[in-house]
């Protein structure tokens, strides 16, 4: 009996961990709505038994799902605007390192 269990929550760990993989990849290139079914069908390709009704169970908690309906799953906004900034940012310092670095005194 306590094998059954033990393998049930691997189960259920392996699932949500593949789905939240699933998007947060899809969040990564942009994407902040995508078909249920269409989400369904890639996590039963990996092996996992789901249906529509058992995801929009598994969503209803996750914190980068806006919505879960039938129809579509809608997720948060990506940040990359914030990384552009970042990014720009963190050039910029190294740029002005890099020239202090190689001044001649």
């Amino acid at each position: 009996m306590r094998a059954r269990e033990i393998l049930d929550e691997d189960y259920n760990q392996s699932l949500e961990s593949d789905l939240n993989n699933l998007l947060i990849g899809v969040k990564g290139n942009g994407v902040t709505k995508i078909p249920t079914q269409k989400l369904v069908d890639k996590i039963q390709q990996s092996g996992y038994s789901v249906s529509v009704d058992s995801l929009m169970l598994l969503l209803r908690d996750n914190p980068i799902v806006v919505n879960v309906s039938q129809d579509f799953i809608e997720l948060t906004a990506p940040e990359s605007a914030d990384l552009t900034d970042q990014t720009q940012d963190s050039a910029a310092q190294v740029s002005d390192m890099a020239q202090s670095a190689t001044k001649i005194k």
